[in-house]
């Protein structure tokens, strides 16, 4: 990357601040995932890769793709490491080494990802069409190679909000992690065009395009949030949302019949009917409730067919 276009001559040429950038790229997309959560992050967390790949050969690009990958994962599947030796009673030496092979074999991904997004750039196609298919190609193989690995999707990262994540009833995380990769491109394209005043490829098309299909989504997700909490225009009552034997029965019954089965020792356990569960959809409110009921009753057996909520 040529630095001497920020006015910055002394980082001009600079290998190890494209590792940098490289790893900023990665600690911002871990950033999105819990347990930090901050999932606007993920908006914007491949533009200091993009930034450092830019004009470099798709080779090094593959490295900077794979050194933000190692740091990435690393960051996100911290966890696995934890439970393995916590629960699993691994030797801890053991599960560092395996999962260090799992974030290595993910970070291939990106390295991957930003070899060909290097190679289509050459051949004239623009990030803003190779970034987000390529990257959504990937993490769908991904999901499925060689047994699959489909944890820490990008789509994942937005799944506190709620509004965004609606969509996936129609394209899966995909199509969430589709729009956050053309954020991101959008993002990078603005700033060759603007900061670095370097020639860049429809950024006003690529702006409204996101726009569109941004606006779109959300619409589409606050629809069907109204319309799971509202039901027929009536809020949905606990009883309406628990597949239970008795099917509108009173809760505070079940709840009542529950505890007392619950201190005797020869109490019959409730038991579902199946005949009676229904496929449900759970609103707000009624899934707040039913989190509740379950807190409050733990014997309470409840099967939910369907939570279109998530």
């Amino acid at each position: 990357m040529d630095y001497s276009r920020f006015d910055l001559p002394d980082f001009a040429g600079v290998k190890k601040r494209d590792y940098f950038l490289a790893l900023v790229s990665g600690g911002l997309l871990a950033a999105a995932f819990p347990k930090l959560g901050l999932s606007i992050l993920a908006w914007v967390a491949f533009v200091p890769l993009l930034l450092a790949c830019g004009r470099k050969s798709a080779g090094k690009a593959f490295k900077l793709g794979f050194v933000s990958g190692i740091a990435a994962y690393a960051g996100i599947l911290y966890w696995i490491n934890i439970v393995v030796t916590t629960y699993g009673k691994l030797h801890p030496v053991v599960s560092f080494i395996v999962f260090m092979i799992l974030v290595v074999y993910l970070a291939a991904y990106v390295g991957v990802f930003m070899y060909l997004v290097r190679k289509a750039e050459e051949k004239g196609v623009p990030v803003l069409l190779s970034f987000p298919v390529l990257w959504v190609a990937l993490e769908y193989l991904r999901s499925f190679l060689l047994t699959g690995f489909p944890w820490a999707s990008l789509g994942y990262s937005q799944y506190s909000v709620l509004s965004l994540i609606q969509i996936a009833d129609v394209t899966g995380v995909y199509g969430i992690s589709f729009l956050i990769a053309l954020a991101n491109a959008v993002v990078y394209e603005l700033i060759k065009g603007v900061v670095k005043k370097e020639r860049s490829i429809h950024p006003g098309r690529g702006v409204v395009i996101f726009l569109i299909l941004f606006a779109a989504t959300v619409v589409y997700g606050f629809t069907k949030l109204d319309r799971a909490e509202t039901g027929n225009g009536h809020p949905e009552r606990p009883e309406q949302v628990l597949g239970v034997a008795g099917g509108d029965e009173d809760v505070d019954a079940q709840r009542r019949r529950d505890h007392r089965n619950a201190e005797e020792p020869n109490g019959d356990a409730h038991v579902p009917d199946p005949q009676r569960l229904r496929r449900i959809g759970v609103g707000r409110r009624s899934f707040d409730e039913l989190c509740k009921c379950c807190h409050a009753n733990p014997r309470t057996v409840v099967d939910v067919m369907c939570i279109r909520r998530l």
